[in-house]
């Protein structure tokens, strides 16, 4: 594969590549996107002017207050698998700050999506745990905003852009000449409408395989720019394949986005199990595909409908001393809210009847397991 790459490229050197064509490039994209097999990024995201409670008045929404530390992982069908997590600290505009962490992956058939961390009644409340386990790709996170909307494969979801300079040249054209963009050398492929309007721009560095140094999108019927992407540094991350480590995205004369990479890894044989996760214990969890709810215990035991009545019964049994708290799971429907099941509270005891104590719940332990065997003798005998 990287020798396709280093091939297609020597037969368009930077010394020929003013005179580039679009079915040059088609060829030159393909090796490109082929070149990704799967891609695993540890990245910093951020904006490049901190904005304040002020800028969202009214709004309801949130801002960052610091850089979120993110990990993406990718793998071909890259629609199908994708792992992505994030923390940040958030705040709305009453100024009330929390720490945020999410986490949401596909292993091709379900879709899991953890978030810890929110506000109540003004105050952080760091312990909160959702999870949601579906089938809706919506929740992934948005192409466009991950590492790889500063690649060729910007246009993933909607198709390889290879593909698109092959099917339709007539919607492409090279510009002439060289242009500088921030030290880069560039080309520079024009998309073209059928009213032969420029709606977008894609700056291509010859020095650099012809990787993307910058986007630019047009709006509408007008010729006003409206969107840009800017790479701002490439490495060299497998021989003859260049990926973008930092760039900005955003509108004009608006706060951009800030992409900042620390670490890339391509084509390390990811497979499907490197894109699903367990849900930490205490997480109030929607199976939306078994229509469940549940709450994981401690053990990270698994819901078994069969077997909830025995554990929810085991689970009411505590001891006096017992420092965790067992957690019992619930059956609802999806729309039912999990907080109308609230947990059992962790009991205490002093030291001077802690063995009073331990002794009488050896004895409700007794007790309770007679009872079960003779309620399942009588049940067998029912039977």
């Amino acid at each position: 594969m990287i020798k396709r790459i280093v091939l297609m490229l020597s037969l368009v050197s930077p010394a020929t590549s003013y005179g580039i064509t679009v079915e040059d490039l088609a060829d030159v994209f393909d090796a490109m996107e082929s070149a990704i097999l799967d891609v695993s990024i540890e990245y910093e995201w951020y904006n490049d002017r901190q904005e304040t409670a002020d800028d969202i008045q009214g709004t309801n929404y949130v801002i960052p207050v610091t850089r979120e530390i993110c990990e993406f992982r990718s793998a071909r069908p890259f629609k199908e698998l994708q792992l992505h997590s994030s923390i940040v600290k958030l705040m709305d505009e009453r100024a009330s700050q929390f720490t945020s962490v999410q986490k949401v992956g596909s292993n091709g058939g379900v879709v899991r999506e953890l978030t810890v961390g929110g506000l109540v009644n003004g105050q952080s409340d760091d312990d909160q745990r959702h999870g949601t386990i579906t089938k809706r790709r919506s929740l992934l996170r948005k192409w466009n905003l991950t590492p790889m909307a500063f690649t060729i494969l910007r246009d993933y979801p909607d198709g390889l852009l290879s593909t698109g300079l092959r099917d339709y040249p007539e919607a492409f054209r090279v510009a002439p000449g060289a242009v500088m963009v921030r030290g880069f050398s560039t080309v520079v492929l024009e998309f073209v409408s059928p009213t032969n309007q420029v709606h977008r721009k894609l700056y291509l560095s010859v020095e650099h395989a012809y990787a993307p140094v910058r986007y630019e999108f047009f709006g509408g019927n007008s010729k006003a720019l409206r969107v840009e992407v800017d790479v701002l540094n490439l490495e060299e991350v497998v021989e003859g394949v260049w990926f973008p480590v930092k760039g900005t995205v955003g509108g004009v004369d608006e706060v951009k986005n800030v992409y900042e990479a620390k670490k890339v890894q391509l084509n390390q044989g990811l497979t499907k199990d490197d894109f699903t996760f367990e849900f930490p214990p205490g997480t109030q969890v929607v199976d939306e595909i078994a229509n469940v709810q549940y709450v994981v215990r401690p053990s990270e035991e698994q819901f078994n409908p069969r077997q909830a009545d025995e554990q929810g019964l085991a689970g009411t049994i505590r001891s006096n001393t017992e420092k965790r708290m067992s957690q019992t799971e619930v059956s609802a429907a999806p729309n039912q809210s999990v907080s109308e099941h609230p947990l059992p509270e962790e009991g205490t005891a002093s030291s001077a009847d802690s063995a009073v104590g331990t002794k009488s719940v050896f004895c409700l332990i007794g007790l309770t397991v007679a009872t079960l065997l003779i309620g399942h003798a009588f049940v067998r005998a029912r039977r």
